[in-house]
């Protein structure tokens, strides 16, 4: 594939910052379709024989009816399910399919690619695109967003912090797992397939990487220009039930409702999930200005107040904070005067600067001084 075939940069650009679906488990009924390749509907059994007598004592299929459709550089899932007497057929699809326009995401104005694709592959036959969409239902679905840093280290900064943000969680499986490997990096909360819709599944993790080191890399470089996506992050959420879907605003969990889901609704269950995740970030508590002060004294009650209160600094910690930048020693002689007289007459004696003193005092009986000072 000829570099000028790939994906243009306007078109990388374009799905910057805009939430799309990325993948989904895809189901319709097997009376509704048609199946063309046979041997979707064999099963691989185990027999147990008594080598006696050569009876067989239990028989069952270790292998669900599946085939894998392999297309150059990607492969397309299909499995037949029986869910309590009635027979489906499932298709695992993902925005791979579109090839070209991967970095688009699977929307109403691609999915005829899908479906044709998909009937190309010779498995199974839909009666119409209309059926495809309005028979067929969804789970499982990948919601992503893409964004750009400025390097990696700027990344691995990002990452720490969320994960100083989680919510902490004693529950197996849930929490924030921050990693950073040869093939990836980034960081992922709750698993997959026992996230719900208040603890979903979330991962942020770095395209550019992922796009040079993963079993994928045949795809990415036949089909993006990779020098596009190396700043690239994607940040993606499932949404894995019914029950979750109509949570998020979509009125049913056909195909047809999923994808008539606006760019709102899409980064709504984006933000939501984030909101789920991470410790809310509260606005700064403010204490009002005393009457009679200057402007530049309540800008200087300000300051402190926002270190000792919100920041659990002690007053000489603060004021260390605020006066480390000043080279001048005339200046800071002056600002470090002022300081002390709002803290001594508007602030000493107040109950954040006694919780502030304690907490210091425990740091610095437990020798970690070093690592908290400013």
């Amino acid at each position: 594939m000829s570099k000028d075939k790939k994906t243009s940069l306007n078109d990388v650009h374009s799905s910057l910052k805009t939430p799309s679906i990325d993948s989904f488990k895809y189901r319709i009924l097997l009376s509704d379709i048609d199946i063309v390749n046979q041997n979707i509907l064999n099963e691989i059994h185990l027999l147990k024989v008594n080598t006696t007598t050569s009876e067989i004592i239990e028989e069952k299929a270790i292998q669900e009816n599946s085939l894998k459709i392999i297309s150059d550089c990607y492969q397309t899932h299909y499995v037949i399910a029986n869910d309590f007497g009635t027979k489906y057929l499932k298709i695992l699809i993902n925005s791979k399919l579109l090839e070209h326009d991967y970095l688009d995401g699977i929307s109403m104005k691609n999915i005829e690619i899908i479906y044709n694709q998909i009937q190309s592959h010779g498995v199974v036959h839909f009666h119409s695109l209309e059926e495809f969409l309005s028979k067929g239902l969804v789970s499982d679905i990948d919601i992503k967003k893409d964004i750009e840093v400025e390097n990696e280290e700027s990344f691995d900064v990002l990452t720490k912090e969320l994960e100083k943000l989680t919510i902490s969680s004693a529950k197996k499986n849930e929490g924030s797992n921050r990693f950073s490997k040869k093939y990836n990096k980034g960081i992922e909360w709750n698993e997959r397939s026992k996230s719900t819709y208040n603890k979903p599944f979330l991962k942020i993790y770095h395209k550019g990487i992922e796009s040079l080191n993963s079993k994928n890399f045949t795809f990415f470089d036949k089909y993006i220009d990779l020098t596009t996506i190396r700043n690239r992050v994607r940040i993606e959420t499932t949404i894995r039930t019914t029950e979750c879907i109509k949570k998020h605003g979509i009125k049913s969990a056909t195909l047809l409702e999923v994808l008539k889901a606006s760019e709102e609704t899409l980064n709504n269950a984006v933000n939501k999930s984030l909101d789920n995740i991470i410790e809310t970030v509260k606005e700064p508590k403010k204490i009002k200005p005393k009457q009679g002060m200057t402007p530049q004294e309540q800008l200087n009650f300000t300051l402190l107040t926002v270190l000792m209160n919100n920041h659990t600094m002690t007053f000489e910690r603060a004021l260390e904070y605020i006066l480390v930048d000043f080279n001048d020693k005339v200046v800071r002689s002056r600002l470090k005067k002022k300081l002390t007289e709002i803290y001594q007459t508007y602030i000493k004696g107040l109950k954040f600067e006694a919780k502030a003193e304690k907490l210091e005092q425990f740091f610095k009986d437990i020798d970690f001084m070093n690592k908290y000072a400013v």
